[in-house]
């Protein structure tokens, strides 16, 4: 397990890089442009298991994918990330494509467009048994030939947006419970706190964790 706390940004993948980023928690990092907590540059990885949490950038605070990438994205928590533009959780940008997989990705927050993720440039993110869900707008699917196929997941507020979107099968009603979608290792998990937007509950579920309140 590796804590990666810094000023300045957080993990950066660039032009054809392969990675596995296992484990981990990525907290407290800031991007003067987009990506606070982990950026992918054309290169493809493997991302599971991580917390990605409290990092704040201009745009895309959680994650940031873009030209050409093509990452895997496993049982990660991605949550109170903050962004001064679009996307507080999850960008995908520029002809990239991801499956995102028994994901929980929630309680991100945004200056404007999606709270939790934004699919522009022609890119596809497909959803699987995984958690969208935040204040407002959830998910937006920028510009036409950018699509996000969801597959037993649970998006607030379903997938506004021009473009082609696909939610189904898809629980679009908010759901209940005190679990989290992400199997992160028990001792990573933070301590959660109930706000207005609602709690996030189990879709069809892989594995649960506890999640304290206070």
């Amino acid at each position: 397990m590796v804590a990666v706390v810094a000023a300045y940004d957080g993990l950066f993948l660039d032009h054809f890089s392969a990675a596995t980023i296992e484990g981990n928690l990525i907290r407290g990092n800031r991007a003067g442009d987009q990506g606070g907590g982990i950026t992918i540059d054309s290169s493809d990885a493997l991302i599971a298991g991580n917390i990605i949490q409290g990092n704040r950038a201009a745009a895309n605070a959680g994650v940031f994918l873009f030209l050409e990438s093509s990452p895997i994205l496993v049982n990660d928590l991605i949550a109170n990330n903050v962004s001064d533009g679009r996307s507080g959780g999850m960008g995908v940008d520029f002809l990239s494509s991801t499956p995102i997989v028994h994901n929980t990705i929630v309680d991100n927050s945004s200056s404007w467009q999606p709270s939790e993720l934004d699919v522009r440039g022609r890119s596809t993110v497909s959803p699987t048994n995984t958690i969208l869900w935040g204040e407002g707008r959830t998910v937006y699917v920028e510009e036409p030939g950018s699509r996000v196929m969801a597959t037993h997941s649970t998006l607030r507020g379903g997938l506004p947006g021009p473009a082609t979107s696909t939610p189904t099968p898809s629980s679009l009603t908010p759901p209940t419970g005190t679990t989290a979608c992400a199997s992160v290792p028990r001792a990573l998990m933070p301590a959660w706190t109930s706000t207005s937007r609602g709690t996030p509950g189990p879709s069809t579920v892989m594995a649960t964790v506890s999640r304290a309140t206070t």
